[in-house]
């Protein structure tokens, strides 16, 4: 189950110094490694050598090498300790028990050494790492966050600093300027321990970007966290170096990252701030050096940052090196171009730099503002609504607000906002003597489950002690920022069931059932696919209803009044039309491409793009689009399944022109309405300007110049540009919704043609299944559960997703529904071989065009994706081949298992076949494994990792990243995904 696919380890202790049991101290070089309290496992330099990827002196540990004591450094430490345990035990702290080490995502970065939560949702692919909990894990561990929980907004890799030589310089306009060591630092001021709650301003930011793409990535609604923090007051440190008056000109203090941090400007992430901030005796801003009573965590800015109470995250400086006393504010990049909310009307940042409006102070962010989120019930959870007349459910979440003012109260409403209850909220800090507040609260409302089971949505909104409250609909605005209007759960109803479902407006976990595996704790409408949030599945609607207007587009508009302002809102009206004209774009060369593959210029469908700034937003991380720079990258980003969604939301690529050749099929794409503002154009327009230029519907399929094997078999699939129209010959219902379709090939003596690991392209013209309408092309990729030794046929085993059975997908799969309704006789077109993989025979395969030899393969597979592993273990047993081949195949109950009796077959003939499920029916018998694939069953079902041994995983994303890629990386397998 989820424990098993997360193992509960001792936590690796982030500390950069080495600790006993009582909290001593290393007394000699030798001692230094990983630290460990009494709950902490304890490591050696030598251990964590694979782990030190910028260290120039041997034995470093994560953060560095230490040769003082640090805890002397520390006056009364022992004192801090005993009050930040008190006030663990007082809140219920609770420790991560998850990390044990790196994550082994960034095997390939340079922070595989930092230890970090695998569980985290990394927001900007693997690098750098922007990270948030799952809102479930936040809500677990309650109102102090573990270290490794805590939202984390990193711009590049984080600085490996060292207590004993790291230095703050203090100079600008001040009596005394001066550079302090850290021991210096933390011995000459009295030492402040307080709880602070920090949110990233970003906040809530994906629903934001569902309405119009701005320039930051999709936060969610868990960029919040609660430490407790110990460091020296601002105030004091500028009384001891003489700050001078604001008359002399002293009116900013500017704090100043490490060099190199940030890849922009002068690579310093700095922020300036108000001096009477810095001063103010009512608002504890310190130099946190301790989180959680621990050395703050590497990520959290080891050894020393900028905590300012009530500011968003991104004013508070890690890695702090450098404060300077000014006139003006600094220039650095990050101060002059982050952490703005601008009008509506500022869609780009040209428009910002047009209108001069960067460094204007009444766009600038310093305090949070007030924010209210509701976080159980669980996105996609569901509850039961049988005999549930007497039944209540608790509705829970937390709110913060800024600048030390307190949350006031929280309501809920039923109805749209006509009528509300009062939550009752549980606040754990004590104001301060001048009656601020510096965290979170959490709030609670116990509502009749019939109530909920009538209303189609859940909203709730905080007030602070001003009477002002949130906002009922979303204000876009260019940098996504300070997003808070009432936080809306829709309420949906169960098909068959008497039972509801709850759906938050986004999510950014890949899956729920990640991380949670009971029935009632999630709510999967099929079994396999959760709701993406109401904001992304109704995104037209959304978009339209609150997109912004361009400053030119301000005319007066006498609908709009206040009588019809949600009418108008929520429909979406608008009386107005954009007007849409082409534009000629220049040619590129295949020869300027090549030279700009430094520029990361690419080639998608005949438009060549510049993907420079869209790199760090890629969800998978640069990597993945480095390599194709300079080349054609329009079959990689087909085979990522961009949704017309994404296909939009990547502005971030800069059209340069089209590349040569492809002239006239841009051309004819424009004339049928396409501009580049649209985003790259799907398979169906690229179809419709084919037809265009043809006079025709898209291009049928066409037989390709005969070729004959040595063995005199003739080859139906010669090119995979070109399509190959085949006849349905067969169709076996075998449950259902799975079929098995035997289509005729050219001739009773023909073979596919199809090398084992290759896939084929099917592909017809086709309505919506659901809606009907004009018919559009359509292509989908399967693997043949057949190879070439099946003469005359090709076949293939194909589950049918229904339309109306998924919420994410209420039109279901276009083709596998096309497929369930022929019959034979019917025509289909063929297009391949296509694919990463090659099995050459002999125990070779060829990997993207690699050749090795392997006596040894474990296959994993989920669900549909048994398919390429059941045609290479066919092929083995048929040929005798000199491989070994041993499976795990994971589903959601043993009715879904395709291709089972032939996988039994399989097992006689002595290959090893192994099956998990997530659930069994009551009283069901199996002897399988039972929950989602796990370290254990790996081990038990595929060989042992060696040089001559690869793992081939084919399935869903989800499993394959979360699950089978961390699993095998901890055992040193090799793995390739089919």
């Amino acid at each position: 189950m989820a424990q098993d696919l997360f193992p509960k380890s001792p936590p690796l202790c982030i500390l950069p110094f080495p600790a006993s049991a009582s909290m001593g101290v290393a007394n000699s070089k030798k001692d230094i490694g990983v630290a460990a309290s009494k709950d902490h496992a304890v490591g050696s330099p030598e251990d964590n050598a694979d782990c030190s990827t910028a260290s120039e002196s041997s034995g470093d540990s994560p953060t560095g090498s230490f040769t003082g004591d640090v805890f002397a450094s520390i006056p009364n430490y022992a004192e801090i300790q005993r009050k930040v345990e008190a006030m663990k035990r007082e809140w219920g702290y609770e420790e991560d028990g998850i990390v044990d080490g790196p994550d082994s995502k960034d095997r390939e970065n340079s922070d595989y050494w930092v230890p970090r939560n695998p569980r985290m949702n990394r927001l900007t692919g693997i690098h750098p790492f922007n990270s948030e909990a799952p809102l479930a894990m936040l809500r677990s561990h309650g109102f102090l966050t573990p270290m490794t929980y805590h939202v984390i907004r990193n711009h590049g890799k984080v600085p490996r600093l060292t207590w004993e030589d790291h230095v703050i310089e203090i100079n600008g306009l001040v009596d005394r300027p001066m550079k302090l060591s850290m021991a210096e630092l933390v011995s000459k001021f009295p030492l402040t321990t307080l709880p602070v709650t920090i949110n990233c301003a970003g906040n809530r930011r994906k629903e934001q970007n569902l309405i119009k793409k701005g320039m930051g990535f999709d936060w969610g609604a868990g960029a919040v966290s609660t430490h407790i923090w110990t460091g020296v007051l601002m105030r004091d440190l500028l009384q001891h170096v003489g700050i001078k008056s604001a008359e002399e000109g002293a009116l900013w203090v500017d704090f100043f990252g490490p060099e190199g941090e940030v890849p922009n400007g002068d690579t310093v992430y700095g922020a300036s701030h108000h001096r009477h901030v810095m001063l103010d005796p009512t608002r504890p801003v310190m130099l946190a050096f301790l989180n959680n009573g621990e050395l703050l965590h590497p990520d959290h800015g080891f050894p020393v940052r900028l905590l300012i109470p009530g500011y968003i995250g991104g004013r508070m400086i890690k890695w702090l090196t450098k404060i300077t006393v000014s006139k003006e504010e600094s220039d650095t990049f990050y101060n002059k171009y982050d952490n703005r909310v601008f009008p509506p009307h500022i869609v780009s940042k040209d428009v910002a730099t047009k209108e001069s409006i960067w460094m204007n102070p009444l766009y600038r962010i310093d305090d949070r503002n007030l924010q209210c989120v509701c976080w159980n019930p669980d996105h996609s959870s569901k509850v039961s609504t049988a005999d549930a007349a007497d039944k209540h459910f608790r509705l829970e979440g937390y709110a913060y607000n800024g600048a030390g003012r307190p949350v006031h109260r929280i309501e809920v409403t039923l109805n749209g906002g006509r009528n509300w209850r009062m939550a009752t909220i549980q606040r754990f800090e004590k104001p301060s003597e001048f009656g601020r507040c510096w965290c979170w609260v959490f709030w609670h409302l116990d509502v009749p489950v019939m109530d909920l089971a009538s209303t189609s949505e859940i909203c709730c909104r905080a007030w602070d002690d001003s009477q002002n409250h949130m906002q009922s609909l979303p204000t876009w605005n260019l940098m996504g920022m300070m997003n808070n209007p009432w936080f809306r759960i829709k309420v949906q109803r169960v098909p068959g069931e008497e039972a509801i479902w709850f759906e938050h407006p986004t999510r950014v976990e890949p899956t729920p059932s990640t991380y949670w595996t009971d029935a009632q704790a999630m709510h999967l409408v099929d079994g396999t696919v959760a709701s993406p949030g109401w904001a992304e599945r109704m995104h037209a609607e959304y978009s339209a209803a609150h997109a912004p207007r361009e400053k030119d587009d301000d005319k007066p508009d006498a609908s709009y009044a206040w009588e019809v302002e949600a009418a108008f809102k929520l429909r979406g009206v608008s009386t107005e039309k954009k007007i849409r004209e082409a534009r000629a774009l220049e040619t590129v060369t295949v020869s300027m491409l090549e030279a700009n593959a430094a520029n990361n210029w690419v080639a998608i469908h005949g438009l060549v793009y510049d993907c420079t700034a869209y790199l760090p937003e890629h969800p998978g991380g640069a990597a993945i689009i480095v390599p194709l720079n300079g080349k054609d990258a329009s079959e990689e980003f087909e085979e990522a399944g961009h949704t017309m969604l994404s296909r939009k939301e990547v502005d971030r690529l800069v059209l340069k022109g089209v590349l040569e050749g492809f002239e006239a099929k841009i051309a004819n794409l424009q004339k049928l309405g396409w501009l580049p503002e649209d985003g790259i154009p799907t398979t169906e327009q690229l179809a419709a300007a084919q037809a265009l230029a043809s006079g025709s519907a898209p291009r049928s399929a066409k037989q390709a110049a005969p070729v004959t094997r040595s063995d005199g078999r003739a080859v139906t699939l010669v090119d995979h540009t070109q399509k190959v129209k085949l006849t349905l010959a067969k169709r076996v219902q075998l449950s259902h919704n799975v079929v098995r379709y035997t289509f005729a090939l050219p001739s009773a003596e023909h073979v596919l043609g199809l090398p084992i690991g290759q896939h084929v392209h099917l592909s017809t013209m086709m309505a919506n299944p659901r809606t009907g309408g004009e018919k559009k092309y359509v292509s989908r990729a399967y693997t043949p559960v057949s190879n070439d030794a099946d003469v005359g046929v090709v076949e293939l085993v194909i589950k049918t997703y229904y339309k109306e059975q998924h919420p994410r997908f209420p039109d279901g799969g276009w083709l596998s529904q096309h497929l369930d309704a022929m019959q034979a006789g019917d025509t289909l077109d063929f297009k391949g071989p296509t694919g990463k993989i090659i099995y050459e025979g002999g125990g070779v395969f060829s990997i993207k065009g690699s050749q090795r030899k392997y006596k040894r393969v474990g296959c994993i597979a989920g669900g549909s994706g048994i398919a390429p592993c059941y045609q290479l273990m066919k092929y083995v047993q048929q040929q005798s081949e000199p491989l070994d081949v041993s499976l795990l195949f994971a589903n959601v109950s043993t009715d879904d298992i395709l291709l089972k009796e032939e996988l039994d077959i399989l097992s006689e003939k002595g290959m090893r076949v192994s099956y998990t499920v997530d659930k069994l029916r009551d009283g069901e018998e199996w002897n399988g494994h039972v929950g989602f694939i796990s370290e254990q069953m790996v081990r038990e079902a595929l060989p042992p990792a060696a040089d001559d041994t690869i793992v081939l995983v084919c399935g869903p994303p989800v499993m394959i990243e979360r699950c089978v890629q961390p699993i095998c990386d901890k055992l040193g397998h090799t793995l390739v995904e089919f």
